[in-house]
């Protein structure tokens, strides 16, 4: 008989915000831990990035996927986790929305305390 030799296809990790949950409301300063759950069932995850918004807050490379997070200003926020397999492969969780309500002024650049990331004025 043939034998087909080709490629194993990889299965796409899984990746989903486990807190805080959708809705979640904060009063300035919000201090939360951002965690995530992921899954590769035919691999191992190789990181999971944290964003609020667009911008990337965090990467966390074991798990538990959590990284200690503060939002100083008020606002609306949508927060995602991006998971990546050992072959490349990378999914973005849906995102999870959250609102920062009083603290400083509104019209500031959202001021965001992850990791190393400091704030500028």
């Amino acid at each position: 008989g043939k034998y087909n030799l080709g490629i194993v296809p990889n299965l796409l990790p899984s990746v989903t915000v486990t807190n805080p949950v959708e809705s979640a409301s904060f009063v300035a300063p919000a201090t939360f831990s951002l965690s995530a759950a992921a899954s590769d069932t035919d691999g191992t995850i190789r990181q999971v990035e944290f964003y609020v918004g667009a911008t990337r807050v965090a990467t966390a490379t074991q798990p538990p996927f959590t990284v200690p997070m503060q939002i100083l200003t008020p606002g609306s926020f949508a927060l995602t986790a991006a998971a990546t397999d050992n072959r490349g492969e990378r999914v973005v969780s849906a995102p999870v929305n959250i609102t920062v309500t009083g603290g400083g002024d509104p019209s500031l650049t959202p001021c965001i305390l992850a990791a190393s990331m400091s704030c500028r004025s």
